[in-house]
């Protein structure tokens, strides 16, 4: 162990509130959203935290990604190529626009991410 960790034992540093525990990421995501998004918005959540650097806590559905978030030009690309990434999926610009809040983005994932699955089916023919 370093000595950063060390003191932070002895509680005489206090933890850096953005280091998140997996468990305060699905905590937040039950409190916010359907079951059926749960494990959705867990990952949502997570790329959010990793590129805005702000905390679970500040990650209300509400939470505006520029005026409150304080997200810059960039981050909002950066958000949209980490989701295209992680879920194989391209966002087209026109829909990244409309999403201005955590909510919006969760609700535009969880619908997409739902197409997607209903094309898969229709695909296969498998019946729905």
């Amino acid at each position: 162990m370093n000595l950063l960790g060390w003191l932070r034992n002895l509680w005489i540093v206090p933890p850096d509130p953005r280091i998140v525990k997996q468990a305060d990421i699905v905590d937040w995501a039950q409190r916010h959203f359907p079951c059926n998004s749960h494990p959705l918005a867990t990952k949502v959540i997570a790329i959010l935290i990793d590129q805005l650097d702000v905390s679970v806590t500040e990650l209300r559905p509400t939470a505006r990604f520029v005026e409150d978030l304080r997200a810059d030009d960039l981050d909002p690309v950066e958000i949209v190529m980490a989701l295209e990434e992680d879920f194989a999926i391209k966002i087209p610009d026109v829909a990244a626009e409309h999403i201005l809040t955590v909510g919006d983005l969760v609700t535009y994932m969880d619908k997409r991410m739902a197409q997607n699955a209903n094309q898969s089916l229709q695909r296969t023919g498998v019946p729905r």
